[in-house]
């Protein structure tokens, strides 16, 4: 909705250039009610998990100072009405945060259950949303090879690490998602750039050593495009998360609404669809993790 209404003002301010401003023209452009925003992600790993609460911002009047969700009651449960349930944070408004001890199990399905005063008239609005933690299968091993780029990353052209994984890939359609650690701190886990591993020609196969990311060396042409940089005895870690497929379409959708380029007179892409109840914004994802890790070793003479 704030994307259309942003599409909309640049058509108009479109309209009032080609008028060369001969005439005056006023419009009275619709503002919109405030709505929840829903950051939720729960996991099999044994951590304190959060879940982030926002609220939209008018586009006219933004307040990006105090979008914070304070004062809600968060908490999950599982199909046997056993609850988890997530405190304020002490040093982020509107984060809830759950005991340190805390995971998901494979197979479970879990409800969000949401409690907020969003309008600030005093009567808290609810909020829902459930999700089933799908199968994860084991990263057997993972290795750091050295040489060129193996595909899908680049043809070849420089030199580095290729992380390569070993795994076995069920027969059934999944949705992974992948990001990767060095020693103990994570990369790209986020939903703009995780890396989405399609399923669909591994269904019931081996994978024997495909390549999941590639670490080019610094040299100059590229060293000021660079992440990372691995060296000889880094931890070098693959992170696998398996998708339901409804979270799948729902990263897919995000990204598409994050590189869109929207022509003029072109129609607002549409809205992104979550699985938050009372017309909220956001996503409760769930979803299963699994971790293989190696050590990079010493770079092989390439003059032999």
């Amino acid at each position: 909705m704030v994307r259309n209404r942003f599409v909309e003002v640049v058509f108009v301010s479109m309209l009032l250039l080609s008028a060369s401003c001969r005439e005056k023209i006023e419009l009275k452009l619709l503002s919109s009610e405030p709505r929840l925003v829903v950051d939720a992600r729960f996991t099999n790993d044994t951590a304190s998990h959060i879940i982030k609460l926002s609220r939209t911002s008018d586009y006219f009047e933004p307040e990006t100072d105090n979008l914070g969700i304070t004062g809600a009651q968060v908490y999950i449960t599982d199909r046997y009405g056993r609850r988890i349930d997530f405190l304020p944070s002490d040093s982020v408004p509107g984060w809830y945060v759950s005991a340190p001890d805390v995971f998901g199990v494979v197979g479970e399905t879990y409800r969000l259950h949401i409690r907020a005063d969003l309008s600030g008239n005093g009567e808290p609005e609810y909020y829902e949303a459930e999700s089933i933690m799908p199968y994860m299968p084991p990263i057997d091993s993972v290795k750091a090879v050295y040489g060129y780029s193996l595909p899908p990353f680049g043809n070849g052209k420089y030199l580095g690490w290729n992380l390569l994984a070993y795994a076995q890939d069920p027969p059934t359609k999944e949705y992974y998602g992948f990001s990767y650690a060095i020693n103990g701190k994570v990369y790209e886990d986020s939903i703009s750039n995780m890396f989405l591993f399609p399923d669909s020609f591994t269904g019931g196969l081996y994978l024997n050593g495909v390549s999941m990311y590639f670490f080019p060396d610094p040299i100059d042409e590229i060293k000021d495009l660079l992440k990372v940089v691995i060296q000889e005895g880094d931890t070098l870690s693959l992170i696998g998360y398996s998708f339901t497929e409804g979270y799948n379409q729902y990263i897919s959708d995000v990204r598409n609404a994050l590189s869109s380029n929207i022509p003029v007179f072109s129609a607002a892409p549409a809205n992104i669809v979550g699985n938050i109840s009372n017309d909220a914004f956001g996503y409760f994802a769930v979803y299963a993790m699994t971790k293989a890790s190696c050590v990079v070793g010493k770079k092989p003479d390439q003059n032999q």
